[in-house]
C-alpha cells in the first residue's frame, strides 16, 4: 500500500503530451528483451527501457497476473497490490519506465542499467510465481 501511495503522484495516470506509444506486434517476451537488448546497443536507451518493461510485464501477465494493455501505471499497481513479492519490484521498474518514456530529459546508459536490473526482477519474480495466480 505504500509503494502505491508514493507512486500515485509519480507516476500515476501520466500520459505523454502527444507522443503515442509505437505499435509493437507480438507478445513474446523474449523477443521484446531481445529488441531491447539491441535499442541499447545502438545507444537508443529510451527505447531500450519500454521493450525491457514491455517484456516485464509480457512475463507478468503471461504468467502471474491479469493486465489490460489500456491500464495507466496506477491502475496496473492497484490491480497487482495483493501480490506484495510482485508490486516490490514492478513498482521499481515503472517508475523507471515512466521517467524514460514520459519525462522530457533524455536517457543515458546509467537509467537504462537501473532499468534492465528492474525489469530483470520482474521478469524473475513473475517466472517463479508462474503458476500461482488465478485470471
Amino acid at each position: 500500500a505504500f509503494v502505491i501511495y508514493r507512486l500515485r503522484g509519480v507516476a500515476g495516470g501520466r500520459r505523454a503530451d502527444g507522443v503515442g506509444e509505437p505499435a509493437t506486434v507480438g507478445d513474446d517476451p523474449e523477443q521484446e528483451w531481445r529488441l531491447g537488448m539491441a535499442a541499447a546497443q545502438r545507444g537508443e536507451y529510451r527505447e531500450a527501457i519500454r521493450r525491457a518493461f514491455r517484456s516485464a510485464l509480457l512475463d507478468v501477465g503471461g504468467r502471474r497476473a491479469h493486465l489490460n494493455r489500456a491500464w495507466t501505471t496506477r491502475e496496473m499497481l492497484v490491480s497487482l497490490s495483493a501480490d506484495a513479492d510482485l508490486l516490490a519490484v514492478i513498482a521499481p521498474a515503472a517508475d523507471s519506465f515512466d521517467t524514460a518514456w514520459y519525462g522530457k530529459a533524455s536517457v543515458d546508459a546509467a537509467a537504462w542499467e537501473v532499468a534492465r536490473g528492474r525489469c530483470e526482477a520482474v521478469r524473475r519474480v513473475a517466472r517463479h510465481g508462474a503458476g500461482t495466480h488465478s485470471t
